[in-house]
């Protein structure tokens, strides 16, 4: 039986998160500028630590991903319908939390367009429908994978719509963020469809897990980072856009999958779809 679950992962991606937001909540309480959105004249080097830190960090997961899988950890070997019987529980209230964040977030919404507004609604419904299906049953059910699609198809065109409004969004850190959270989100989501539809091929789980990964990190300091501004930021952050809706449920729902898949126990292991080469085929 394995006894290495992947729990290595999760203490680097978290112990990133921190480390990253500690850096960001001084970039907000110091050198950007809230009325532009930039960093303030003269401290973009000061800037390009976050995102030199990012790398590392990123780096530095697929490595340990890379050992775990070589490893056999369990992380990367349990079938989605092998884990334990309560394997469901933190996948399933994240799922409802992100609904709820969602809906909230909809309602608020003003201004902008039918079709974003009706897409945000239906976002919240299938995210709560997820969240349900996978509370009442011990077994993630394969159509839940089908709507991760749906949620991936979100994220793009959330992504779309904010890079076409800000055509300069590459000088403004906070829309930056953002940005490459949705393409992430979009990449996990699309990632996790195989996972909870249990269509795994050879390296699909390599793919799943360093993609939620980085979409756990990156969501995670976007998230904490602020939460950190707001409370000890004072008037320094006075301006500061808010969390972003789509940040906390991509947070959620990737932090469900990497906390889930990092300590389940394995009951089975993966039935990959198509049928590993042997060593000695040609």
């Amino acid at each position: 039986m394995k006894t290495k679950t992947g729990k290595p992962l999760l203490i680097y991606s978290a112990a990133a998160v921190v480390i990253i937001s500690i850096i960001r909540f001084f970039q907000y309480v110091t050198i950007i500028d809230f009325r532009t959105g930039f960093f303030a004249l003269g401290s973009e080097t000061g800037g390009l630590l976050l995102y030199v830190a990012m790398l590392i960090a990123a780096a530095g997961f697929i490595v340990l991903s890379v050992v775990g899988k070589k490893n056999d950890w369990t992380a990367f070997t349990v079938s989605a319908d092998g884990m334990s019987s309560k394997a469901t529980i933190i996948p399933g209230v994240a799922f409802l939390a992100a609904a709820a964040v969602c809906f909230f977030d909809a309602i608020g919404m003003e201004g902008v367009g039918f079709f974003r507004t009706v897409s945000a609604y239906a976002f919240a419904i299938s995210l709560a429908a997820a969240g349900l299906l996978l509370l009442k049953s011990s077994v993630p059910p394969r159509i839940t994978g089908v709507i991760q699609i749906f949620y991936a198809l979100i994220c793009f065109v959330n992504a779309t719509q904010l890079f076409t409004d800000d055509l300069i969004i590459k000088n403004r850190s906070d829309n930056l963020i953002v940005l490459l959270i949705l393409v992430l989100g979009t990449l996990f989501f699309t990632a996790s469809a195989r996972f909870y539809a249990r269509l795994e091929t050879k390296n699909s789980r390599l793919r799943e897990i360093i993609l939620g990964g980085f979409a756990f990190m990156l969501s995670g300091v976007h998230v904490l980072s602020k939460l950190m501004a707001y409370l000890f930021g004072g008037d320094s952050v006075k301006g500061m856009d808010s969390i972003s809706a789509a940040a906390v449920i991509i947070l959620l729902t990737s932090g469900a999958f990497i906390i889930t898949v990092c300590t389940t126990a394995q009951n089975k292991e993966i039935d990959y779809i198509l049928p590993e080469k042997k060593e000695d085929e040609e």
